[in-house]
Parts: structure tokens; C-alpha cells; sequence
């Protein structure tokens, strides 16, 4: 019982945490900054003179690399590297930081390039002015951290800090006290690498769905997923081919669906009552064979491309008898003029 509800849950939600994104090809050159000396701050460091330098004593270090103490302290990650030329004028080049816990103040040939205060948010500042080409770089990074706003006192630390904390990240492992979750410690913990990207680039892009249409709409009724497609996204008018955009609808689709193991999936075709046209009389003699040849597309398509279970699979035609809207506006028409797939309920034989 415990396993089916569980699986239940995941598939209600799967379709609200699922990564629509598809991979991209890194294009951009990147060069990884991995291997870093690390030393504590010490009373004498009055300012980066000594570090930038390198002086004293150091340790190397492999990125990702957080610890502790919990608490107010400071500490230096220290690189020297070499770097070729951007590959023209209008190339720049950018320092990326994948995470840092918790103040950052960045340095690159004595110069300051830039802070960042935070620990989930990638970061990068533009070090093109700063870098020598062909010859030895040398990247300062100053860590600090900070008590938390909610304090330390678990730890023994009365007083109270600046730091924004939440009870989630990294952790560390003290050689006196064992494994630390969740503390708030500080760190380079995650990946830092040198990009370079044209002058002119996309910083970010931002996508919002359009609900406002309500071309795709996933409901859950208990415990019967719906999947509900207008057929203009899937279809050309009189068609049963499926248009490139309906293969990108019922890839998101697939993804769900190839998880499933043990559930009937319906494939189900609707259209409005508008009747079938002269031009398409002899392909289709109602909107009852169209419905189902469109279910069949979808069917043949979703099993194919996911290797999903034929045994669990079904096609109904409704025609224009299952309407969800009015037929008498254009608007309800194509609201009726669907397909839906359904996960059901667990099929006899799995559930036993």
C-alpha cells in the first residue's frame, strides 16, 4: 500500500518538477580553475599583501571544498594560472562562480574585481581588463563567514550575526567532532571556471508559461492522472499526423509516462460536432473515426518512441458525445476538440 501511494504521489507531481529544458551544447571555450591553495586568515593579514603573495603556510585543496568553524572567520583560496587570448576583440571573458558560502571578495593581479554575498546563486564578474594574457595569473579569493541572524547557540556561539541562513546545503566532516549537516560553515562549494562568451550575449531568459490559452491542462482526480491536449497543438485540421509542436507536448508527456508500469493508460480522441467535411467523407465517414484515428497517432507515437507497455494500453473515439465546453462558439469548439491521455488505476494483476 505504502509503495503504491508513494508511486501515486511521484506521478501526480512529476509533471510539476520535471526538467523541460533540453541539453545545450556548451559552446562557449571554459577553462576549470579545480586545484586551489587554501590557508586561514591569520592576525598578521592586514591586508592582501601577504596573501596575494602567497605567503605563509598553505594547503591544496580540491574545489568543491566547504568546512568549518561555525562562526565568524576569514580564509584565502589562492590559484595561479596561465591563459591564452581571446580568440578576437569582441570576445570577453568572464570569471564564473558556481556557489560560494558565504562572502566572497575577488581579486585578480592585485586588482579587485568584485564581491558577492550569498550561497545559492551562481555569480561572475567580466575579468577581461584584468587578465595577462600568455603569462602567470594570480586569483585571490577571501572567504568570510558569519554567525546567522537566527544565531549559533547548538554550537556555543552566544552572540548573533549578519548571516542569511537556511537549513539546507553542504556539510563537513571535523576530524574532532565527526560529520557536520548543515552547519553554517563557508566555502568554495562549487565549480569556478574561466568563460569566454561574445561581447554581445544572452545573460538570462526568463519563460512563462501560457496558461492563458490553456493549450495543455493536467488534472488529478482520485488518483486518476488526465492529460488533456487541444488538438490544434497535436493536428493540422482533418489531419492524423502529429505536428512538430505536438511531438514536443507528448515528449513532456513521455517522460511521465515511460515511469509507468502497473497503470491502464487511455489514449482517448474528442472532437466538437461540427460534421465531417465533403473533402474528407471518404477518409472518415464521422467525427467518431476521426477521434479514434487520432488516438491511434497518439498512441502508436507514445509507444513506440517509449517503449511503454502495449498490454496496458487503450484507444477510445468519443467523437463530439464527450463534450467539455458548448458547441455553439467557436471557443468551446476547440476546447472539445482533444485528446486526453489517462493513467488509471493499478491494473488487476499488479495489484495483487
Amino acid at each position: 500500500m505504502f509503495n503504491s501511494d508513494l508511486e501515486e504521489l511521484r506521478l501526480r507531481y512529476r509533471p510539476f518538477l520535471a526538467e523541460l529544458v533540453p541539453p545545450r551544447e556548451i559552446e562557449r571555450p571554459a577553462f576549470d580553475l579545480k586545484e586551489f591553495d587554501f590557508r586561514y586568515a591569520a592576525q598578521s593579514d592586514h591586508d592582501y599583501a601577504d596573501a596575494l603573495a602567497g605567503k605563509g603556510e598553505w594547503q591544496q585543496v580540491t574545489i568543491p571544498d566547504y568546512r568549518g568553524p561555525v562562526g565568524k572567520w576569514s580564509a584565502y583560496y589562492r590559484r595561479t594560472f596561465a591563459f591564452a587570448a581571446p580568440r578576437s576583440p569582441d570576445q570577453r571573458v568572464f570569471l564564473r562562480f558556481q556557489g560560494v558560502d558565504y562572502i566572497a571578495q575577488v581579486t585578480l593581479n592585485n586588482r579587485f574585481v568584485g564581491s558577492h554575498e550569498g550561497f545559492f546563486a551562481p555569480f561572475e564578474f567580466d575579468v577581461t581588463p584584468y587578465l595577462r594574457a600568455e603569462t602567470e595569473n594570480v586569483l585571490l579569493v577571501e572567504v568570510q563567514n558569519d554567525v546567522p541572524t537566527i544565531g549559533a547557540h547548538d554550537w556555543g556561539i552566544a552572540e548573533d550575526g549578519d548571516k542569511l541562513y537556511a537549513a539546507t546545503g553542504p556539510g563537513w566532516d571535523d576530524p574532532l567532532t565527526g560529520w557536520h549537516h548543515c552547519p553554517p560553515g563557508a566555502g568554495i562549494y562549487s565549480s569556478v571556471f574561466l568563460e569566454e562568451r561574445a561581447s554581445v550575449f544572452v545573460h538570462s531568459l526568463f519563460v512563462r508559461p501560457n496558461i492563458d490559452e490553456g493549450n495543455i491542462e493536467i488534472t488529478n482526480l482520485k488518483g486518476e492522472l488526465s492529460v488533456n491536449v487541444l488538438d490544434k497543438i497535436l493536428f493540422d485540421s482533418g489531419k492524423t499526423t502529429i505536428k512538430r509542436e505536438g511531438l514536443a507536448v507528448l515528449t513532456r508527456v513521455g517522460d511521465i509516462l515511460k515511469n509507468v508500469k502497473d497503470k491502464k493508460i487511455v489514449v482517448e480522441g474528442h472532437t466538437d460536432n461540427v460534421p465531417i467535411g465533403p473533402k474528407l467523407i471518404n477518409k472518415f465517414a464521422s467525427n467518431w473515426e476521426l477521434s479514434t484515428a487520432r488516438a491511434i497517432s497518439v498512441m502508436n507515437y507514445m509507444t513506440e518512441q517509449y517503449k511503454l507497455n502495449r498490454s496496458l494500453m487503450a484507444v477510445k473515439g468519443y467523437g463530439p458525445y464527450k463534450p467539455v465546453a458548448t458547441n455553439d462558439s467557436a471557443e468551446g469548439r476547440a476546447q472539445n476538440r482533444r485528446v486526453v491521455i489517462v493513467v488509471g488505476q493499478p491494473t488487476v494483476a499488479s495489484s495483487k
